[in-house]
């Protein structure tokens, strides 16, 4: 009797630690506080993916995202440690302080959960090497 009630408190906990800590939920409530021309950038990556995919287009994309800053498109070398935060400094110099503070959170957020890079900053930026601002963002939404 007592193994089944701490089974399910610990499931009831579970749950409600996940609800409460999960960063997802706070993202789309902020899309939807924008208007409709910053929202579209999300869904610019995965057409730009495709194109690279499909072999059609092998350069990476030069082109701003949607009603983004061309910065954003760039990508990051991630071959040093130095390269990468230069590339990161580049971004907060040229793109909106909401697209910089997108892209600092998303490093962050990927420093913690991401575990093959295992909170190194070398192992990170290498994993990230190639990608674009936009598309490092992107990440942290699957």
């Amino acid at each position: 009797m007592k193994n089944a009630l701490s089974t399910g408190l610990l499931a009831l906990i579970t749950a409600t630690c996940l609800l409460a800590c999960k960063p997802a939920p706070a993202e789309p409530a902020a899309v939807a506080d924008k208007p409709a021309a910053t929202a579209a950038p999300q869904e610019a990556p995965p057409a730009a993916s495709t194109e690279a995919a499909e072999g059609d287009s092998p350069a990476a994309p030069t082109e701003a995202p949607e009603g983004g800053s061309p910065v954003m498109a760039q990508p990051l070398d991630g071959s040093s440690v130095e390269a990468f935060e230069k590339g990161v400094q580049k971004v907060h110099e040229e793109a909106t302080p909401d697209e910089a503070t997108r892209l600092d959170n998303a490093i962050q957020y990927l420093l913690v959960y991401d575990l093959a890079a295992k909170r190194d900053k070398a192992k990170l930026y290498a994993r990230l090497n190639g990608k674009t601002p936009t598309e490092v963002i992107s990440q942290t939404r699957r």
